[in-house]
């Protein structure tokens, strides 16, 4: 916790010096694939937050490594593991919106997967990562870029469920404007504090 904690509050300190940043993105990494959920959980945060908040420097050097990181969180885990790798994704997304753009086709498959499950909290966490990701409040032109970059079976599925579901949240995300992505990358100590949105 205590380089989530590092990353959310002192993120400029810690991408800074590039022999710190490699260890925290492997420390990140290594945590992402725990097999226990709370350490998972916090190696996705802090890939997220190296996404978000690390800078051109962290993107040229560990840009990939980080979003792969994200994209197995997607997978085959426990519901609470991929509800925090997508809640990580829309926050990426929402405050950098070209890093969601350019990582999208590694993150879209995986986000699909996750919208058909039964999980409610999961199925919005992955809604809600596809409308930053694909910049649908902005139009579609990132969701036809992305999909040109897609496997023909993805493009198509993301085509089905933009057209079912997505194009009618873009509307009433647009018009609603605020919601709590990037508070998944914050801390949870300071979160549930007295005095913190919760």
């Amino acid at each position: 916790m205590t380089l989530h904690t590092l990353a959310v509050h002192a993120a400029t300190a810690l991408w800074e010096p590039a022999a710190l940043r490699a260890a925290v993105v492997a420390a990140g990494s290594t945590f992402a694939a725990d097999d226990k959920p709370a350490l998972a959980q916090t190696g996705l945060r802090i890939a997220g937050c190296a996404l978000a908040s690390g800078g051109e420097a962290t993107l040229a050097s560990h840009g990939d490594a980080l979003a792969d990181t994200l994209a197995q969180g997607l997978g085959e885990r426990p519901s609470e593991v991929r509800r925090t790798a997508a809640a990580s994704v829309a926050a990426v997304a929402k405050a950098q919106p070209a890093v969601g753009e350019r990582y999208a086709d590694r993150w879209t498959p995986g986000l699909l997967a996750c919208v058909r499950e039964k999980n409610i909290p999961l199925k919005l966490a992955a809604e809600r990562a596809l409308l930053h990701e694909l910049q649908l409040a902005n139009g579609e032109a990132v969701m036809d870029a992305v999909v040109a970059r897609l496997d023909s079976t993805t493009a198509k599925a993301l085509q089905d469920y933009h057209r079912r579901v997505l194009s009618k949240l873009a509307g009433a995300s647009s018009a609603a404007e605020g919601d709590d992505a990037e508070d998944e990358l914050a801390d949870p100590f300071l979160r549930d504090a007295p005095g913190e949105k919760a």
